[in-house]
């Protein structure tokens, strides 16, 4: 085991080649990247509970909920950004959607 583990990781252990500190350039290209792959791993959780919940739903229906789920502070922050006159204009518009 120690062998597959020392052979997996050899790039990162004392001598590999990401075993020293990283530069600062490769600190500000990466500053933004998540450490570890759970960012990854919640759409993919949210995706499969979505399809579960509502089997017969389509993709887009599915990525729509999902979007809305991971953006709405972004959302709501553009929603209270808007008049009076263009909330009735989508309301309006949404409404009629919604009724076909």
């Amino acid at each position: 085991m120690i062998k597959c583990i020392e052979k997996q990781l050899c790039d990162f252990l004392p001598g590999g080649h990401f075993s020293g500190a990283p530069s600062q350039s490769d600190i500000d290209r990466t500053k933004f990247a998540y450490s570890t792959n759970l960012g990854c791993e919640h759409h993919f959780e949210d995706l499969d509970i979505s399809q579960k919940r509502r089997p017969n739903e389509s993709l887009h229906h599915h990525t729509s909920v999902l979007l809305l789920k991971r953006n709405r502070e972004q959302l709501k922050r553009w929603y209270d950004g808007l008049t009076k006159e263009e909330e009735v204009c989508y309301g309006k518009r949404h409404a009629r959607v919604a009724r076909h």
